[in-house]
């Protein structure tokens, strides 16, 4: 899982929003070789999270059509957030320099407006009513948070909806093994 996570991070420093063959190379990466390598250690996701491990899913995207700077995969429950758009999940995000990858709690950004046939970006204020209501419930429920102590910043020149709850940010040239990557600092 680390090769593929440091692989995506390379493909991060020769980012395009066309469709280049590293953006090929990298959409594969995070549609399907990154959640296939999370997948061989799914007994160690479905004993923490007890109550929804029956429903739980990995999903990668890359952008719909053009490439994104953003490109992100989740661990998702089906019950709880069958789309991206809905809900709350864990993500894993990539820096635009390669350097860094984000473990986030995130909800959805954008909403699926049938008139126009888009997606819309959710406004700040949509978002942050959200965030805080994602921080009101964990802190109801006493859970410690102090595993998300960073911000994210991945460098994106793009405006990016702040709709990550809070981070774990890792710096790939200092991680050497795969249980260093999901380890609860």
């Amino acid at each position: 899982m680390l090769e593929e996570i440091k692989e995506i991070a390379r493909l991060q420093q020769l980012y395009s929003s066309d469709n280049t063959p590293e953006m090929k190379q990298r959409g594969v990466f995070i549609r399907s070789e990154l959640p296939n390598a999370l997948k061989k250690h799914w007994n160690q996701f479905t004993d923490s999270i007890t109550k929804f491990s029956k429903d739980l899913s990995i999903e990668g995207s890359d952008g719909i059509g053009r490439k994104t700077q953003a490109p992100w995969v989740r661990i998702f429950s089906k019950e709880l957030s069958p789309s991206a758009t809905i809900g709350y999940y864990l993500v894993i995000h990539f820096s635009t320099n390669g350097k860094y990858c984000f473990i986030t709690i995130g909800c959805g950004a954008s909403k699926w407006d049938s008139e126009k046939g888009d997606l819309v970006k959710y406004s700040n204020n949509e978002i942050k009513i959200k965030v805080d209501w994602a921080l009101g419930v964990l802190k109801k429920a006493e859970l410690d948070m102090s595993h998300f102590p960073d911000e994210i910043d991945i460098g994106s020149t793009h405006s990016l909806p702040k709709s990550f709850v809070k981070a774990m940010k890792y710096q790939l040239s200092q991680i050497k093994n795969y249980p260093t990557l999901f380890v609860m600092r």
